[in-house]
């Protein structure tokens, strides 16, 4: 997201500023604010926040034409949805969910109703989180698929060594957490599975951290590299052929998208959020049923018995993933901020 806000502050008459709410300590993920170098930000821990007037007086100090408020669960956005001092100021929801129609999300538009009614439009990444903002109570005209979007000239550049290459790499890679949700124990299932099936097995990077580390540990073909931080992900997807993201809850998956920028072929799930917008079956990637080791392994084979589909398959990638540049991202939210504007 660095890339993407700095891309919207580079604008001329445009000015962004962040406040930030952030756990104290996470074994998923790591925060590092030096991304936000030339930004103006506010951090404070969420455990902290106990009393938000400051935060709402420095919000109004800042004067701003447009506040996006991310969901409902931490304490600063109810805080901001709130607040009777920033009641003229236009708020846009951003929202990634997917609509799954449970009994929790079917009474949704009547329990959050106080909440959302303070919101003039809301964000979202693609198509499946439209279902579940209308669903909430949005009309169409009010949800604008603008919420994510990441640095694609940084991976398509990293991507190119991928493609001077006389040799596409015979590898797969996964980035992410190490947890359930991200599918890691069924991937190192399906990942048994493809050996057994193969004479030639290709490796398996994982990249990442998270509470499955140990699940690791001592796999056959797989290599843990850790953590990586978002500036050296790029060249460790430049030395990959396929990217694997086998999610079982993925509300949209920005990863995947840094994957397609980067030039690679890629197999996911239905679970995805995002397989809608960037997976195009068969031609830049595949899409597996979640869950299902069987599945998976199955698109692992057609990855590497069609080997010389790879790189044509990473240009279609490439082409996927170009909407949602940083700079194509800045662009929407310059226009729907002047939108809002223009209504004052």
């Amino acid at each position: 997201m660095p890339s993407c806000w700095k891309a919207l502050d580079g604008f001329e008459n445009v000015e962004v500023r962040l406040y930030i709410e952030k756990p104290l300590a996470s074994t998923q993920n790591q925060f590092k604010p030096d991304s936000l170098e030339g930004l103006s930000y506010r951090i404070r821990n969420r455990e902290d926040v106990l009393n938000s007037r400051e935060w709402i007086n420095d919000i109004l100090d800042f004067g701003p034409d447009l506040i996006e408020v991310t969901g409902w669960y931490g304490r600063l956005p109810r805080a901001v949805a709130r607040s009777r001092a920033l009641n003229a100021v236009p708020k846009i929801l951003g929202l990634d969910h997917q609509y799954y129609k449970t009994l929790k999300q079917r009474v949704a538009p009547l329990v959050l109703k106080p909440y959302l009614h303070r919101f003039q439009g809301v964000a979202v990444p693609g198509e499946r989180a439209s279902a579940y903002a209308a669903h909430l109570g949005f009309d169409e005209n009010k949800i604008c698929r603008c919420l994510y979007g990441f640095d694609f000239n940084v991976f398509t550049e990293a991507g190119r060594a991928r493609f001077q290459k006389n040799d596409w790499p015979r590898s797969f890679i996964f980035a992410g957490r190490y947890c359930s949700d991200k599918g890691i124990e069924v991937l190192l299932d399906a990942y048994h599975r493809y050996r057994d099936a193969v004479v030639d097995p290709w490796p398996l990077t994982f990249c990442g951290m998270g509470e499955l580390a140990s699940f690791l540990e001592n796999e056959k073909g797989v290599s843990d590299v850790g953590f990586f931080p978002p500036e050296r992900l790029p060249a460790l997807f430049a030395q990959h052929g396929v990217f694997v993201l086998p999610s079982l809850h993925e509300p949209w998956g920005v990863v995947l998208g840094e994957a397609c920028a980067s030039g690679m072929p890629v197999i996911t799930t239905s679970a995805c959020g995002c397989s809608v917008e960037l997976v195009q079956s068969g031609e830049n990637g595949l899409v597996c049923l979640p869950g299902n080791p069987a599945d998976l392994c199955r698109s692992m084979l057609w990855m590497h018995d069609n080997y010389e589909l790879l790189p044509s398959m990473g240009c279609r990638s490439q082409d996927m993933a170009r909407p949602f540049s940083a700079e194509n991202w800045a662009v929407k939210w310059r226009d729907l901020a002047y939108q809002y504007k223009k209504r004052l």
